[in-house]
């Protein structure tokens, strides 16, 4: 799924990138450079989903790899299956301003030689997508 950006006033600001981690708050997950839709269900979704924390703190590092400055923010938020209960997934969205083609080959790029060795370890909880502003 490819969202258009939908970042609102209700979010939270990014303060700085990729810094070390400092455990499970909204504030460490915003030094780690992300930013966060609903912290609160962000929040309670990691403390049951602990695995995803390492995961999350080297994302940063390799999405920037593959994106450069062209990864305007990265933006965290947990998206519910209407259909399905506890069936919550954790979404990383890769905001970016390159057209689509391109930002699908460097999505590409980075599955390739990162997310699919390391997406085994999020047992279908985390995923990654893009978002263009």
């Amino acid at each position: 799924m490819i969202l258009p950006s939908s970042v609102d006033t209700n979010d939270t600001a990014i303060v700085s990138t990729q810094n070390q981690w400092r455990g499970l708050t909204s504030e460490s997950l915003r030094q780690s450079g992300y930013m966060l839709r609903k912290p609160d269900e962000v929040i309670s979704f990691l403390s049951r989903h602990t695995a995803l924390m390492n995961i999350l703190e080297e994302a940063p590092e390799h999405i920037r790899h593959y994106f450069g400055k062209n990864a305007c923010n990265l933006v965290l938020e947990v998206l519910h299956e209407p259909d399905a209960e506890n069936e919550d997934e954790l979404i990383l969205f890769i905001k970016t301003n390159l057209p689509v083609h391109e930002a699908l080959q460097r999505l590409d790029h980075l599955d390739d030689n990162w997310w699919l060795e390391v997406g085994s370890r999020t047992q279908g909880n985390l995923g990654i997508n893009l978002e263009f502003v």
